[in-house]
This record gives C-alpha cells, sequence and structure tokens, in this order.
C-alpha cells in the first residue's frame, strides 16, 4: 500500500515539475526559516538562567547619535547612568559597572596562560552567582591584593597536564 503511494507521488511530481519544484523550495525554505528563528529564540532566552537573579539582571548600552555618522552602539556606559537610573527609577535594584581589561599572564610552572580579565564594582558577587572555589567575594572587589577563583578558572590554572 505503501509503495503505490510512493509510486503515485512520484508520477505527480515528474508530471508537474514545476508546481512541484516551487512547493518543494517553499517547504524547504519554510522549515530553514522557522528552525532559524527557533534557534535565535532559544539562544536569546537561554542567557544568565544559571544566576539566581537572573531573571532580574538588565544590562544598559548607550547608543551614540551623529548627523555624519548615524547611530553607533556602545557596551560600556559612563558611571552617570546607572546612578541616574537608580535615582529616578524605584525598580532599579543595584547597579553595577563592568569595563574590559588587558589581559593578565599567569606563569603556573612551565605553563603560561593568558587570561581576558575585566574590572568591576564590589556589587558583582551580589547580582552573579558564579560558582566560586576559593576566594572571599565580600572581599575580592574591595581590598588590594584579594582574588576569587572559578571552577573554570581552577581547572585552568592548576590542572596536572
Amino acid at each position: 500500500m505503501l509503495y503505490n503511494y510512493l509510486k503515485i507521488a512520484l508520477r505527480s511530481l515528474m508530471k508537474f515539475k514545476g508546481y512541484a519544484s516551487i512547493n518543494l523550495i517553499g517547504l524547504a525554505l519554510g522549515l530553514t526559516a522557522g528552525i532559524l528563528i527557533m534557534i535565535y529564540v532559544l539562544d536569546e532566552l537561554s542567557f544568565d538562567k544559571f544566576h539566581t537573579n537572573g531573571d532580574r539582571l538588565y544590562r544598559v548600552n548607550t547608543a551614540f547619535m551623529t548627523e555624519d555618522s548615524g547611530e553607533s552602539a556602545n557596551e560600556t556606559n559612563g558611571w552617570p547612568v546607572g546612578k541616574v537610573l537608580e535615582r529616578d527609577f524605584p525598580e532599579v535594584e543595584n547597579v553595577l559597572y563592568t569595563r574590559s581589561a588587558s589581559y593578565l599572564l599567569i606563569n603556573q610552572g612551565d605553563k603560561r596562560i593568558r587570561q581576558k580579565n575585566h574590572f568591576a564594582t564590589p556589587e558583582f558577587f551580589s547580582m552573579f552567582s558564579f560558582p566560586l572555589v576559593a576566594g572571599n567575594p565580600d572581599k575580592a572587589l574591595t581590598e588590594p591584593y584579594s582574588v576569587v577563583i572559578s571552577q573554570d578558572m581552577e581547572k585552568k590554572i592548576f590542572s596536572r597536564r
């Protein structure tokens, strides 16, 4: 029975080649678009899910408008932006400033590790819940020569390879 259905379908496809190709191309494009939209949505919904306060975290970007070049975005904001938001909007509980820093070169025996660094204000550990292995998160960003290490960083530095 299934063999007969396949035979009839193939005969129909061969008889109406233009109509069949338009339908197959449309089906392929529709499925591709649907899958790409699903992948995009799943990716967007996956951020900050591992943090305990992930549903309350937001990122503020600054967009600069000029008459000559149009709009340009900047991922970092100047100091007053967060404080103004915190002052004017009671929904804002806390403000955190981060900034990319240069690379840090770590020497561990004969191994050299190049690690990207970031500067952050002391509110970082009260807002984010990264799994930390060593160090005191209350003192790490307020006292000099203090550090905290995540599980990934511990594996990278202290692995025995």
